[in-house]
């Protein structure tokens, strides 16, 4: 209260939980000219838009349209992007209710925390899906060109985030767990998209020159069997 934070006395121990927001600092991998530098806020549309002008515009227009199979956004890397400026104006108009006085229950356990934490993740989806995906592919058909990405399993994409793009891509490494693969072809069969891609061999050895035929071909039947086709 008043820029202070006031702990009445007592004996049990107590925990002290600070919430703030700033930059994640991770930097584009490998960016095209123009673009690096921090990753973009993938739940603005503002900065999806700026993007896409910035470096996209250039790129389409060096080349006719119909020369361009797709517009593609490679893996869907957003480690530790949990929040954006207009985070609690829209999960008040899409939840109806106010989220900062509930931060806490993200990392405390008690009633509605569970609801308070599925409220959460669901706005962040919802912003990832209207404010990036959405726009990018928008952009493409604007160009003539559809938009094809690999939007697996990484906060705040879910597997029904595919549904606005054109096309589904996967990417494969190992059986530990669902496959990102696995993400893609789940997709396309409950969108009804014939076509499913995925970006092969990049993990097929450590460094890659080392993968033999045998293992290139062994981690094509692991797509293959995965739905990709």
């Amino acid at each position: 209260a008043d820029g202070r934070l006031t702990i009445e006395a007592g004996t049990a121990p107590r925990t002290v939980l600070l919430a703030y927001a700033r930059l994640t600092g991770q930097n584009v991998k490998r960016a095209a000219a123009g673009a690096e530098g921090p990753v973009l806020d993938h739940y603005s549309a503002r900065a999806t838009s700026a993007h896409l002008h910035a470096v996209g515009e250039p790129m389409l227009d060096a080349v006719p349209a119909e020369l361009v199979d797709s517009v593609f956004c490679d893996s869907l890397e957003v480690y530790g992007a949990d929040w954006t400026t207009s985070l609690p104006e829209e999960f008040a108009a899409r939840r109806g209710y106010d989220m900062v006085p509930l931060l806490y229950r993200l990392l405390v356990d008690g009633p509605e925390a569970t609801r308070f934490r599925a409220d959460y993740h669901r706005t962040l989806v919802e912003l990832y899906e209207e404010n990036f995906v959405a726009v990018c592919r928008r952009w493409a058909g604007a160009r003539g060109v559809e938009f094809r990405i690999q939007g697996y399993g990484t906060p705040p994409a879910t597997v029904s985030s595919y549904r606005f793009a054109d096309r589904f891509e996967g990417e494969g490494w190992g059986w530990l767990r669902v496959t990102p693969t696995r993400w893609a072809s789940s997709a396309a069969h409950l969108y009804g998209r014939n076509v499913v891609s995925a970006e092969a061999w990049t993990w097929v050895h450590s460094p890659s020159f080392r993968a033999t035929p045998l293992d290139v071909k062994g981690e094509a039947h692991e797509h293959l069997l995965n739905g990709v086709n």
